[in-house]
């Protein structure tokens, strides 16, 4: 039992330093800020929390189930996930409102795009 959890750990942390990695290497391709942190919200959003979760059931393994320990990983898990997204949204409105050059492919460009009326529509 404890070969599979060890494997488990395993899986766990390579997926989430795999997002990590993946996302670093898309920050150096990436042509425009926009870009750059929308691949960063990757890591942020998948990487970590599987690294977290990898990391809860590694400590599982070597110190024995704490109802504290998984109560604030699923707390740390939750928050990257909703905060990461919440803040993606807001670096690139903030990226985008300061005039940061954007690559002529992005597409679609909510942000350049006037807002529909809802009155005329």
């Amino acid at each position: 039992m404890i070969i599979v959890l060890e494997i488990v750990v395993s899986i766990l942390l390579l997926i989430g330093a795999g997002a990590v990695l993946t996302a670093a290497r898309v920050l150096f391709v990436e042509k425009d800020a926009i870009s750059r942190i929308n691949s960063f919200g990757i890591a942020t959003s998948l990487g970590l929390p599987f690294i977290t979760a990898g990391a809860m059931v590694g400590r599982f393994l070597n110190e024995g189930f704490s109802w504290e320990i998984l109560l604030k990983s699923l707390a740390a898990i939750l928050a990257f996930i909703l905060v990461s997204s919440v803040a993606s949204n807001t670096l690139v409105r903030a990226a985008y409102l300061s005039g940061a050059p954007i690559d002529p492919a992005t597409e679609p460009n909510d942000l350049a795009d006037p807002a529909p009326n809802s009155a005329t529509d």
